[in-house]
């Protein structure tokens, strides 16, 4: 398995075309040279730290009061479906519980929406996150490009 330099694509078994290209950017493995790109293209280590913490600001300014409605939205269901002093009508918990998966859901969106708009590498503008565990909350460096993030 060959992983792209420029686009840290793993190469498959069952990728099609030349095996000296990567298959997803199609740059040629062997003459991609990161140092070769122009110097305007390239950022300077300070700027994208404080690009990028800027943008982690402004996603957490954004995302924080959804995640105060996602957190209430889990404590209503718990509520409506497993708490102990059940006072609710049948219908009341019926419209509780629709209502608090709308809510949910809603919320949900909205936080996933602004990560994935806001919360990119100022070097490569994607999401830092690793495949298996998530969004990375503070990185020290971006899992795609290594560019420095703190």
């Amino acid at each position: 398995m060959q992983i792209c330099p420029k686009c840290r694509y793993e190469r498959m078994p069952a990728d099609t075309g030349p095996s000296w290209q990567c298959p997803k950017c199609g740059i040629a493995y062997a003459k991609y040279n990161p140092s070769t790109l122009p110097s305007a293209h390239k950022p300077l280590s300070s700027d994208v730290v404080q690009e990028f913490q800027s943008r982690r600001r402004f996603t957490w300014q954004i995302i924080r009061p959804w995640l105060a409605i996602t957190a209430a939205g889990f404590a209503s269901l718990f509520l409506a479906i497993g708490g102990k002093h059940r006072v609710l009508t049948e219908l009341w918990e019926l419209n509780l519980v629709f209502g608090t998966f709308a809510v949910l859901f809603i919320s949900i969106g909205r936080i996933s929406f602004a990560v994935n708009k806001y919360y990119r590498c100022p070097a490569c503008d994607k999401v830092p996150m690793i495949v298996n565990s998530g969004v990375l909350a503070d990185p020290k460096v971006c899992p795609h490009c290594d560019a420095q993030l703190k």
